[in-house]
């Protein structure tokens, strides 16, 4: 649920991205917008990402089987994006990604609540983190694996 001045930003800079549902808030006389995120994009780099793990058929779980059951260290495939400007991840549904423009735009207007993660590597490799090798997988649906990636010491994740 977003104030309506937050809900503007998204229905000027996003609107095939996002639904926007108006809502009445006991006891707040504002108005205010329920923000549903309807653009989905299958764009997560397995590879780039630190690790992920999929639900498998023996997890009891068969309506989730082949999506994604944790994501570490995420990392997305901006060439799979097109002109999203903000949508959720395919098979992760907790992420959700804004681009740089609407990321400015609610910074901007001073929009509160939000915590923007930087998604972009650093210009130059960082030496300071093992390169990991993924072991083989017997199945499509095995968890994927390498070690866990260091912070370099210009914070970043590369």
């Amino acid at each position: 649920m977003v104030h309506a001045r937050v809900a503007a930003v998204f229905a000027e800079l996003a609107p095939g991205d996002v639904q926007l549902i108006p809502v009445e808030v006991d006891g707040q006389s504002e108005p205010y917008v329920l923000l549903n995120i309807t653009r989905v994009v299958k764009c997560i780099d397995d590879e780039a990402s630190d690790e992920v793990h999929y639900w498998e058929p023996g997890d009891d779980r068969p309506d989730k089987t082949g999506q994604y059951r944790s994501v570490i260290g995420m990392r997305i495939d901006p060439s799979k994006v097109g002109d999203a400007r903000v949508f959720r991840t395919w098979g992760w549904s907790p992420a959700i990604i804004i681009s740089e423009e609407v990321k400015q735009a609610l910074e901007r207007m001073g929009a509160t609540g939000a915590k923007f993660v930087a998604g972009r590597p650093c210009a130059t490799p960082c030496t300071s983190r093992p390169r990991g090798v993924r072991g083989g997988t017997t199945s499509g649906w095995e968890a994927r694996r390498r070690p866990r990636r260091q912070r370099c010491e210009r914070s970043c994740r590369t």
